[in-house]
């Protein structure tokens, strides 16, 4: 994982942290359009910023020559598939922004024990993929302050033995 990837996996829970905090919010009541509308724009801010740098990590990889950064799935590299997730989430929160005034009213969840349960199982599985990510960049980079352009081992683990 590469500064870039590093930094696009940050903006992909910066992304995913909007719609938390509207699910978070219907936990507890009504989301008025203010809180839902500011739920999207932290996603969509985030998936912006978090495609510029995966698009920046793919300009990097594009010249013919390079055979590209660590593996392909599908043909494609983690990160020309952190770009186009990217893409993907801007236009859902897109979309959603536009039609917030529709969504009136917000409180499904208030009312459906099974819809908090799901939410609640929802908000765990994003806490712990963000504790994993902070683990698996902090075994990658160790102690550094920075972290090598292309890591090929764990720090962490180089600077123990």
């Amino acid at each position: 994982m590469s500064h870039s990837a590093s930094a696009a996996a940050v903006f992909m829970l910066l992304s995913a942290l909007g719609p938390a905090m509207i699910i978070a919010r219907s936990r507890k009541g009504p989301v008025t359009t203010a809180e839902f509308a500011s739920g999207w724009g932290v996603a969509l801010v985030s998936a912006l910023i978090g495609g510029t740098v995966s698009g920046a990590q793919v300009l990097m990889h594009i010249v013919p020559p390079d055979p590209g950064y660590a593996g392909a799935l599908f043909g494609l590299h983690l990160y020309t598939w952190a770009a186009v997730t990217f893409f993907l989430a801007a236009l859902a929160a897109g979309v959603n922004l536009v039609l917030a005034g529709a969504a009136q009213p917000l409180d499904a969840a208030a009312g459906s024990p099974a819809l908090r349960r799901t939410a609640a199982v929802t908000l765990g599985v994003l806490a712990f993929f963000a504790v994993s990510n902070l683990v698996a960049c902090f075994l990658l980079q160790g102690f550094h302050w920075q972290m090598t352009g292309d890591p090929t081992g764990y720090q962490f683990f180089t600077c123990l033995f």
